[in-house]
């Protein structure tokens, strides 16, 4: 796994409830990937200054060791999670490691992705930060 990128901070007060945030990403930036396949139910919240065109989309990939390929994934109603607005959107895939990527925007574009996940079984599983 390349973890170059963003890091990520993990907040794990909640049993069974994570919210794992990348903050201040700028254009061309990707964010470490998270391993999520334990958690059925993902949610991503983008919001800060999407200046003149920016845009963050959810990536995901089912290779957990080496080079990964990432595919943009999917809400349930079939959209691309692909957030050029303040905005809140539930992910449909359960893919092994989810990561947000600027995909466009300009020299004042500043984003915090935060990613909600949950597990039905309320089993709190604890995850350390990467920055």
């Amino acid at each position: 796994l390349n973890m170059a990128g963003i890091g990520y901070k993990a907040d794990n007060t909640v049993a069974g409830v994570m919210v794992i945030t990348w903050a201040s990403m700028a254009v061309s930036d990707t964010g470490t990937p998270f391993i999520c396949a334990m958690y059925a139910d993902r949610t991503v919240q983008v919001h800060g200054n999407f200046s003149v065109g920016g845009n963050v989309i959810m990536e995901g990939t089912n290779q957990p060791t080496g080079p990964s390929i990432y595919a943009t994934l999917n809400d349930p109603l079939g959209n691309t999670v692909s957030i050029s607005t303040a905005k809140v959107q539930q992910i449909l895939e359960n893919t092994f490691y989810i990561r947000p990527r600027i995909s466009a925007g300009d020299a004042s574009t500043s984003l915090t992705v935060r990613l909600l996940v949950s597990t039905p079984t309320g089993d709190s599983i604890f995850v350390a930060d990467t920055v």
